[in-house]
């Protein structure tokens, strides 16, 4: 899956693999609305369901949604390279 195929209402999301191999993304604006998975698409799709439920939340509550100052979309990727990711089946 691209990631064109997610709306993230144009905030800054930072991917990334840890120490254990589980890939983790997280709004930059927002660090408190994260997910993770074992891979990149899945930690993403995760993402994007938190996301939704945040802004349903919003909704419900009668709050306005967050928005970002940002003027398009970015993700930065940052990688944390281990001698057995890449022997990884």
């Amino acid at each position: 899956m691209s990631i064109n195929n997610y709306d993230f209402d144009k905030f800054t999301i930072n991917l990334y693999v840890d120490e254990n191999n589980d890939w983790l993304c997280y709004f930059v604006e927002m660090p408190n609305i994260s997910a993770f998975g074992d891979t990149p698409e899945e930690a993403l799709m995760e993402l994007q369901t938190a996301w939704e439920m945040v802004k349903e939340d919003f909704m419900i509550k009668g709050l306005d949604i967050p928005c970002t100052s940002s003027i398009g979309f970015f993700l930065t990727k940052t990688f944390y390279p281990h001698e057995d990711y890449f022997d990884r089946p």
